[in-house]
């Protein structure tokens, strides 16, 4: 379970690294359409949503979800990234094909992106609803590539802040730590 001590060494270690970091007191308040979709969200991020208001990287490249996010009115401007860009960006890829569409649905009514990165390859961090646990997907196909990372947003946070903090290493074995690195 994620506490403010672990969530307040996250945001400093994001804060030293460059990051916009803005906090927030108060209920968590979601717009019903999110609010029906994902009426148990996972603890953790519960208490993130209720606590930061914004969270980008120096370069503005990769963000967490806040509750502005999900409760932002964008109406058709396409040059905003919505919160649930990647299920747009897969049903629109695939609206002849009713089958994907309905799989893409689910996998996103199964999973809330927390955090979306756009440099090189678009990439995400989602929170599976069932249990919790963090998982990783890229781009194109947003759905087929997701792996799993660790088994709590908690866990997620306190080792992105160890990487971002230089605490961390970016590779093990040879082999960068993209669902770290490409969120740094």
């Amino acid at each position: 379970m994620l506490t403010l001590d672990q969530l307040n060494t996250f945001l400093d270690s994001a804060q030293a690294a460059g990051w916009h970091v803005r906090q927030k007191n108060g209920p968590l308040l979601l717009n019903p359409t999110i609010a029906a979709r994902y009426p148990h969200l996972p603890p953790d991020y519960a208490l993130f949503l209720s606590q930061v208001a914004e969270c980008v990287n120096a370069k503005q490249n990769a963000w967490v979800l806040t509750e502005a996010d999900f409760n932002a009115d964008i109406g058709d401007d396409e040059s905003t990234f919505r919160w649930n860009e990647w299920e747009r960006m897969g049903l629109e890829a695939f609206q002849d094909d009713v089958d994907v569409s309905r799989r893409i649905s689910q996998f996103w009514t199964n999973h809330i992106p927390v955090m979306n990165a756009v440099h090189s390859d678009y990439a995400y961090i989602a929170l599976r609803i069932t249990d919790g646990a963090v998982v990783y997907g890229y781009g194109p196909e947003f759905e087929d590539s997701v792996a799993d990372v660790c088994v709590s947003f908690a866990e997620y946070l306190t080792e992105l802040g160890n990487v971002i903090g230089g605490r961390s290493p970016r590779e093990v074995n040879g082999a960068v730590r993209r669902q770290y690195t490409d969120f740094q």
